[in-house]
């Protein structure tokens, strides 16, 4: 297996006996899914570690316990399951796989924004976040905010915000191997190695994935590795460098028309054939955090990427991109008659040089972007927080094919908290965002596309009525003018402005110690006010339920539900002119079983064998898999 010597280098690279020191939980995988952790305390959805009741949004916290006790295989898998975000494919894997919140419809890859540790990961152009390449095992946390985020992360912070948080190394020293099979001849081999000592820290990670894919022409093939070093070089100052590599191959089986999507075994042909694409996506970063004791915080960060990814499909062209980000955030905890405030403020600057397209119509792009914010969080009362933001940002393109293009934004974010104890929270907000077209939708447009502006409003409460039992309801309304989307031909702005309302439930709860039960519901009515016709690719209804059951000591299994209701075409502004996308329910489940250092476990996907597609466009449809399998073992030490 490609990468395989690799993976046990890594293993093997720093001995355990030069590391004194334990796992730093003390708990296996499976011990780690009998906790149920109610208290999702700190997010950083504000750039900030705050408790989750003082924020007034929608937030989700999904804990390291979450992730292994899931049965879920991937990261689009795992978020698929929270109320309020969707997933729409074009291949049936992670790759190209697009989360949407809030109900985006088909431009949610420039209206949802994904972070890693806090770090932009959305790329210049329509492709969005490429959530291949993030492995479940190195991540620690999940943080899901829904609605606006635009005062403190800028263009594109539209229907909310991931940020994904990697795992950070522990006192001594820790490591993994995985080896995990499946269905369509699925292979995945990983390895990891983290560790902490006397102020330096490390962590290394390999990964490759082989896969045939359940239709012809859908293979997917991918390596990854990453290096994370950290230096605290005094109390008051730590350094961190990182570096990621991903590569991949895979095929472009297009889409199958609609008598074929029902039928099992035709919806696995393929009419592209040849079609592939390949990604080269290397990133690096360097960052400094500083302690300024009674003065603040103040933490600085630079990251590059470099990112090729040449294609066939009906022709081959190709995608160049060469980005550099930096950022400055400052924090400080103060005083004010008598209460404690918060006030954070900061700059970002990227710079992209975007190359794409084939021979005789290259796109050639230079791309900058620099914002300034702050926000501040006022005690009012003991129990009563005022928060209040502002961003100005500033957008230019300069290219060799298009006119130039300059655009200033602001954001503003204004949000009340009133605290109720242990029993929760209730909030209210009001927000605006903003999104500039991004280089595809500049390249191919009617000539006069504008940036688009949204108002978001949102009320709601967090309660926890028992100990072992959190209860959440979130309303929304989302006006947007200007809309950017893409007739089928070129990309404009809409004539009429789009109305979202949409109320959002989530419950937790363990009745037993063995027993945790979740489930969530969102429903959503997306829609033109002037026509009254629904956005596209937007279904009205969703609803997750799962339970994780400790049958006995090393046993746990997991299983989730999923409803998805029908939504129109993906090319159906109008609602008439195709049929709808059907709604569809997933069952996966997932059994886990320890034995000292090994973990083993089986699964299944789509335990009710559903033919399903979460995309289609006009005639064209993306069939997903149907019943399938896979089975692993891991040792941790």
């Amino acid at each position: 297996m490609r990468f395989f010597q690799l993976l046990m280098v890594l293993v093997l690279l720093v001995p355990s006996g030069l590391w004194a020191g334990q796992n730093a939980t003390g708990n296996s995988p499976v011990d780690q899914a009998m906790v149920f952790n109610m208290d999702e305390v700190v997010v950083t959805g504000d750039r900030l570690e705050e408790d989750v009741n003082d924020i007034p949004r929608n937030v989700t916290v999904i804990t390291r316990e979450d992730i292994e006790k899931a049965p879920s295989n991937d990261m689009v898998d795992l978020l698929a399951r929270e109320a309020g975000v969707y997933v729409q494919k074009t291949l049936a894997s992670d790759k190209k796989a697009v989360l949407d919140i809030r109900g985006q419809g088909a431009t949610a890859t420039s209206n949802v924004l994904v972070l890693i540790d806090g770090r932009r990961y959305n790329p210049v152009d329509s492709s969005g976040p490429d959530l291949s390449c993030v492995n479940l095992s190195q991540v620690e946390r999940i943080e899901v905010m829904r609605g606006a985020g635009g005062v403190i992360y800028g263009n594109g912070a539209v229907g909310g915000v991931i940020n994904i948080i990697t795992r950070r190394p522990v006192e001594g020293v820790e490591g993994r191997v995985y080896a995990g099979y499946g269905s369509y001849r699925t292979s995945d081999v990983q390895a990891g190695l983290r560790g902490r000592k006397q102020g330096f820290s490390f962590s290394l990670n390999a990964a490759t994935h082989d896969s045939q894919g359940f239709r012809d022409n859908g293979q997917l093939y991918k390596d990854d590795f990453s290096a994370d070093l950290g230096f605290e070089v005094a109390d008051w100052l730590e350094l961190s460098t990182r570096f990621f590599h991903h590569s991949d191959y895979y095929g472009l089986p297009g889409s199958v028309d609609r008598q074929q999507i029902k039928d099992r075994e035709r919806r696995k042909e393929t009419t592209r054939p040849d079609d592939y694409g390949r990604t080269t996506d290397n990133r690096a970063g360097l960052g400094a955090r500083v302690d300024l004791d009674d003065w603040g915080r103040l933490r600085a960060d630079f990251g590059a990427r470099f990112r090729e990814n040449p294609y066939d499909w009906w022709g081959e062209s190709s995608i160049d991109e060469r980005t550099k980000d930096f950022s400055l955030l400052y924090d400080n905890d103060y005083r004010l008659l008598g209460r404690d405030h918060l006030f954070e403020a900061g700059v970002d600057y990227y710079v992209s040089d975007y190359e794409s397209g084939n021979v005789g119509s290259e796109l050639k792009n230079v791309v900058r972007e620099s914002g300034a914010f702050v926000n501040n969080r006022w005690a009012l009362t003991h129990d009563l927080s005022l928060r209040a933001g502002l961003r100005f940002d500033h957008f230019h393109l300069r290219s060799e094919n298009l006119d130039e293009a300059t655009w200033d934004n602001y954001a503003h974010d204004l949000g009340l908290v009133y605290s109720l104890g242990d029993a929760g929270s209730v909030y209210a907000s009001w927000a605006t965002s903003f999104r500039c077209p991004n280089v595809d939708e500049l390249g191919w447009q009617y000539g006069d596309i504008r940036p688009q502006k949204g108002r978001h409003y949102e009320a709601g409460v967090r309660l926890r009525p028992l100990e072992d039992m959190e209860l959440s309801l979130a309303l929304y309304r989302v006006i947007t003018e200007d809309e950017i989307y893409y007739d089928g031909t070129k990309n404009d702005n809409y004539d009429q402005t789009t109305v979202r309302d949409g109320l959002e439930l989530g419950a937790r709860w363990r009745p037993l110690d063995c027993l945790g039960l979740r489930a969530g519901y969102a429903f959503i009515e997306a829609k033109f006010e002037e026509s009254g016709a629904r956005v596209p690719l937007v279904p009205r209804h969703q609803i997750n339920v799962g339970a994780d059951w400790r049958i006995m000591e090393p046993l746990l299994l997991s299983v989730q539900a999923a409803y998805l209701g029908s939504k129109f075409n993906g090319s159906d502004y109008y609602n008439y002119r195709y049929d709808k996308i059907g709604a569809y329910t997933l069952v996966d489940a997932r059994l886990a079983y320890e034995y000292k250092m090994l973990t083993f476990c089986a699964g299944v996907n789509n335990l009710l064998d559903a033919m399903y597609s979460t995309l289609a466009y006009g005639q064209g449809y993306y069939p997903m898999p149907g019943r399938n399998f896979y089975g692993s073992v891991e040792c941790s030490f």
